[in-house]
């Protein structure tokens, strides 16, 4: 368990803003079954489930990320355009080919090029990542690095 003050909410539902007031986020205790680790007195990107009025994060389906990791685009994603996509859910998938589905945007855990680069919203044929160059680059960069070639930038 932390004890956490919270200086910004960007999606949060009504039970969360309950759940947060407490200022208590719950984890598992050990990172060998998903349990998150934090330095105190450092600012955290966090996100998370509210389950029975409380505030649980792991390291298996959560985003914690130190502020100061945080890139341009998730900065600029949590000020002004994650809150269009709140209706859709992010999935992680370790294979190749990941199962689409309508409500939610397919990440790659290995290549983490979603989180860092990628924005899921809401479009008519469902929730998709937003096509921007940045994330194409690093796929393509991901997908490079993998066969053993060289970026061809």
């Amino acid at each position: 368990m932390f004890k956490v003050r919270v200086r910004k909410e960007y999606k949060v539902s009504e039970k969360g803003i309950i759940a947060l007031k407490s200022g208590r986020v719950l984890t598992p205790e050990s990172d060998g079954v998903c349990g998150v680790k934090m330095e105190v007195g450092k600012l955290y990107i966090i996100s998370g489930r509210i389950e029975s009025l409380k505030a649980r994060i792991n390291s298996c389906g959560s985003w914690i990320q130190k502020w100061e990791h945080t890139s341009r685009r998730q900065r600029k994603g949590l000020k002004l355009l994650y809150k269009n996509g709140c209706s859709c859910d992010v999935k992680y998938c370790s294979k190749k080919k990941c199962p689409r589905k309508v409500d939610s945007c397919t990440a790659n855990w290995a290549s983490r090029c979603e989180e860092k680069e990628g924005i899921c919203l809401r479009q008519p044929k469902g929730c998709m990542w937003m096509k921007t160059r940045a994330l194409a680059q690093c796929r393509r960069r991901y997908f490079y690095e993998n066969r053993g070639l060289e970026t061809l930038t």
